[in-house]
């Protein structure tokens, strides 16, 4: 499968700094030893060794130098020329950002009328049925076992629906806390529609998750009990095409890796909505991960090791805002603690 200019500049930085690597070890020199040598701050052989920083002609020749291989010099040189070739060209690409290159592709999409998806193990998410969906989470579960033994109820749950902006609001949002019951309401799709949050204390409950009609039911009769607005956003919650309740919970897991599957996100450490870090926890522990099995070509089981031992006080530290202060924020002193509990140049 052809590849995208920024993935293949990734590989051919990473097969750079691997040779740079080898040479090292062949040396018998650590990256301390050689930056020494090269008269250089420890830190720089270190980032050029993981393929964080490019190395420059002079770079490689001490290098090469301090290892006793001048002969492998002007090779490693040209690669590393090429290998920045393939970013300013990328960068090129994407000088204007996004939406040209999208824009580029619109005609092409307009004349087609059937295509093929080629993916090694997963289906693309436009292409996914819920057969294959269900498929794809039972050989998750066999793996890891049920989802009951790694999640923790935090005592509460949190309901999600749309309504006609029945209260007029413009650019402008209600929240309202009522005994063990809750909700905010904001407006969207240029005020026109309601997106509602509904929330409420409770123990695990009974119902299964999957029976929408139960839980739908149970919603709207704690919606019909509230002392504001309780009649309307229960009919609301009635009629709403998009409904949606689940638990508020955390997956807390020892190992979030099995043979070649580790998890990612809410797969392998949701830290619930509660703690609004979500996001940023999914999209984090991408970068890391992917970082990870940059710098350890064709050893997953090294990458997997390194991207837990990277991630797990990142994660702890966030999950940890949902459960220092329960109905209410976490301290700045803890969001702080979260926000530089890791280091993307790590």
């Amino acid at each position: 499968m052809p590849s995208s200019p920024l993935s293949s500049a990734q590989v051919a930085r990473a097969a750079v700094a691997a040779r740079l690597q080898g040479l090292m070890k062949d040396a018998g020199l650590s990256g301390h030893e050689l930056a020494a040598r090269c008269g250089w701050h420890k830190s720089k052989s270190s980032r050029i060794a993981r393929g964080k920083t490019p190395p420059s002609d002079a770079d490689i020749r001490a290098w090469c130098a301090a290892c006793g291989a001048d002969d492998h010099a002007a090779d490693i040189i040209a690669a590393s020329r090429n290998a920045e070739s393939m970013y300013v060209e990328w960068r090129q690409i994407h000088r204007d950002g996004m939406r040209r290159i999208h824009e580029q592709t619109t005609p092409l999409y307009q004349r087609t009328r059937s295509f093929c998806v080629y993916a090694s193990n997963v289906m693309p998410g436009m292409l996914e049925t819920a057969g294959y969906t269900t498929g794809l989470l039972k050989a998750i579960t066999a793996a890891f076992g049920p989802e009951e033994r790694f999640a923790h109820h935090l005592g509460s749950y949190l309901s999600v629906f749309s309504a006609d902006n029945f209260l007029a609001l413009d650019d402008w949002q209600m929240w309202l806390r009522d005994g063990d019951t809750g909700f905010g309401i904001m407006p969207v799709r240029d005020n026109t529609e309601l997106r509602i949050a509904f929330g409420f204390e409770s123990a695990p409950l009974a119902h299964d998750l999957r029976d929408g009609t139960a839980l739908r039911q149970l919603v709207v009769d704690k919606l019909a009990s509230l002392r504001w607005k309780g009649t309307r956003l229960a009919e609301a919650a009635r009629k709403a095409p998009d409904f949606y309740c689940d638990a508020m919970a955390q997956i807390r897991m020892d190992q979030w890796s099995r043979g070649r599957v580790t998890l990612l996100g809410d797969a392998g450490y949701c830290p619930s909505p509660l703690s609004g870090q979500g996001t940023s926890l999914a999209l984090v522990g991408a970068h890391v991960l992917a970082d990870c099995l940059a710098q350890a070509p064709g050893d997953h089981q090294s990458a997997y090791a390194r991207y837990e031992q990277r991630m797990r006080p990142f994660v702890a530290f966030n999950q940890a805002l949902a459960t220092e202060n329960p109905g209410g924020p976490a301290s700045e002193e803890s969001v702080a603690h979260a926000k530089n509990a890791l280091s993307l140049d790590s």
